[in-house]
């Protein structure tokens, strides 16, 4: 075999997996990633030897058969076992990223082995022939398996689902493609599609994992990932949440100009062979006889699916992943309990109840003899045992809340938990399709709670605004009291206190004028306040806050009136007295 096919060979091969090293970085050090690669064309060689006591059979056997039990099924497995073993080796140090990294190297080495077998058995042009369509799928195939291998390696729970999904999405991938092959005629127009949606899978996983953590950092913080991932996604329901309100306009978009001028401009080049090829078609001297669809497959849709590829490598933007907008926040409410108190002691939000882990939007204070009871449409869950979690690190505490773990064994709520689950499933597809009556799902996530998450707390005796100040905002006591008080020309008039759970501040926003009266933190108290916009999205779209809102507003009122008319007869009072007493002393100067 020439030197010239057996360059050719692994040249694109390490082209492959240089447009990947970029967006990946270094994989530990150059020994595992010769490792690596050598692991991928042991497997290839041992593949080979195997070959001759299955290729007398071979007419025998169907495409299917062929594409997935021949060729797919051995490959994915031994590749399996060999990233299985890297991962478990490197546990210390490993990463999602790190695990792709390893996994496309894998790939890189088989590709390579494969193709120079094919060239030594079938002649030196199948390795050109090859060169645009296995190195791309044996490559991003293994970065799927990667990527799903480390997701289930760091994750706490259910780990082996994914170890599952690591063996059978690639398998699937790559029995399909070796089918389309095999199968040809009409099936080789579908190839192209078999190369670009595994190179945009992989793709999407490579941002992702640059935003997920190592297990050792997990382990350092003293939390699962389930919980990382789920204090990563509080950020996104409050932004979900905002822009269901109008009031956010963007957000970091999936795509982005991929960067990276010499992959650009392989990319363009390689655009460039479909071209020539359909002008001068003649430039394409064949020594083996092909149909006329595997021509257009090979020479005009191959080139033009891989230099789309390429280019889309790196157009996936990391920071889509960072605070995503993507499930729908059904929210619960929640209140703990404590032992020989018949009134919570806290209550608060959480934006969802997927396992054994939540994020407690509210106060919570630690002790014992302690439970916490949810509730979400009118649907009440049994109460049950929790636990703090401290996060350690540099993270700590992402916003103000709580992490906690809760003991889901009680009776019931199981229960409880599916129904959640089924109802938040069923509403979001009612939402996002837009069906009718869908948009009265919005009072579920819309709430003073939710709308509210600007944060602030303050000291005993701080003012919050000033009677005459401009009105922007309206406020949430989630811990404290409140005093309003109003100026009558003879000192403050307290007109009412505004306890937890309670808000604030917002009659002046519906009258749109300035603060009618001043309001000081009577003790240590934390706020939450949103814009005046807000306020006109929870009145539209949650009905029952409208109605307490309006309540709200009458009980003030007629509590500013009896205060005025308190401090009317204790001003009529303090006057008489005040005339009773000139009139005494005028008395007695008479006498005198």
């Amino acid at each position: 075999m020439p030197s010239l096919e057996l360059a050719a060979a692994l040249v694109t091969c390490l082209i492959f997996y240089a447009v990947y090293y970029n967006r990946l970085g270094k994989v530990r050090s150059f020994v595992a990633v010769a490792e690596a690669f050598l692991a991928g064309a042991v497997i290839a060689v041992a593949l080979l030897l195997l070959s001759p006591h299955t290729s007398d059979r071979m007419e025998e056997l169907t495409p299917v058969t062929q594409g997935f039990l021949l060729a797919a099924l051995p490959e994915k497995l031994l590749g399996l076992l060999a990233l299985s073993y890297m991962m478990v080796r490197d546990r210390d140090q490993m990463s999602v990223k790190n695990t792709i990294g390893y996994a496309i190297l894998i790939g890189a080495g088989f590709s390579f082995v494969e193709n120079i077998a094919y060239a030594w058995i079938y002649g030196s042009q199948i390795v050109y022939l090859r060169l645009f369509s296995s190195v791309s799928m044996h490559l991003t195939s293994m970065g799927i398996m990667g990527y799903l291998l480390g997701l289930g390696y760091i994750r706490k729970r259910k780990g082996w689902i994914f170890f599952i999904f690591a063996f059978l999405i690639p398998f699937l991938l790559h029995g399909i493609f070796d089918f389309s092959i095999l199968t040809g005629d009409s099936w080789n127009y579908s190839i192209p599609l078999h190369i670009l949606l595994p190179v945009f899978i992989v793709e999407a996983a490579i941002s992702r994992a640059q935003t997920l953590p190592t297990r050792g950092d997990l382990e350092s913080e003293g939390i699962w990932f389930e919980e990382w991932a789920l204090l990563d996604r509080q950020k996104g329901y409050e932004k979900w949440i905002l822009a269901s309100t109008d009031q956010v306009h963007h957000s970091a978009p999936f795509f982005r100009l991929p960067p990276g001028a010499a992959k650009n401009i392989l990319a363009i080049l390689v655009l460039a062979m479909p071209v020539v090829v359909l002008i001068r078609p003649e430039l394409i001297q064949l020594e083996v006889t092909i149909s006329y669809s595997m021509y257009l497959a090979l020479f005009v849709l191959l080139p033009a699916s891989i230099g789309v590829s390429i280019l889309t490598i790196g157009s996936v933007n990391p920071d889509f992943f960072k605070g995503r907008l993507i499930r729908i926040p059904i929210v619960l409410d929640w209140e703990v309990f404590e032992e020989g108190i018949p009134a919570p002691v806290n209550s608060g939000i959480s934006y969802e109840l997927s396992g054994a882990s939540l994020y407690l939007r509210g106060n919570i204070e630690p002790g014992e003899d302690k439970q916490i009871q949810f509730r979400f449409d009118r649907i009440a869950s049994p109460a049950v045992d929790f636990s703090t979690v401290e996060i350690s690190g540099d993270r700590g505490r992402p916003g103000d809340g709580q992490l906690i773990r809760i003991d889901r064994e009680t009776t019931g709520f199981h229960q409880f938990q599916r129904r959640y689950r089924i109802r938040r499933l069923l509403w979001g597809l009612f939402y996002f399709f837009h069906f009718p009556g869908s948009e009265g799902f919005r009072k579920l996530f819309i709430k003073p709670r939710t709308i509210t998450q600007t944060r602030r707390t303050y000291e005993p005796g701080d003012i919050v605004f000033l009677e005459g100040d401009p009105a922007r905002r309206f406020y949430l006591v989630e811990k404290g009291k409140v005093q309003i008080l109003r100026d009558t020309g003879t000192g403050p008039v307290a007109l009412s206190t505004v306890e937890e759970g309670e808000i604030f501040g917002e009659m002046a926003l519906v009258h749109g004028e300035a603060r009618s009266a001043t309001a000081i933190c009577m003790t240590e108290t934390i706020l939450s306040s949103a814009l005046s916009d807000h306020l006109e999205s929870l009145i539209e779209a949650n009905p029952e806050f409208a109605s307490t809102l309006i309540r709200t507003l009458v009980k003030r009122l007629i509590h500013s009136e009896e205060a005025f008319l308190e401090k009317l007869k204790s001003m009529e009072v303090e006057d008489k007295t005040q005339w009773l007493h000139k009139d005494d002393e005028s008395d007695e100067g008479e006498q005198k």
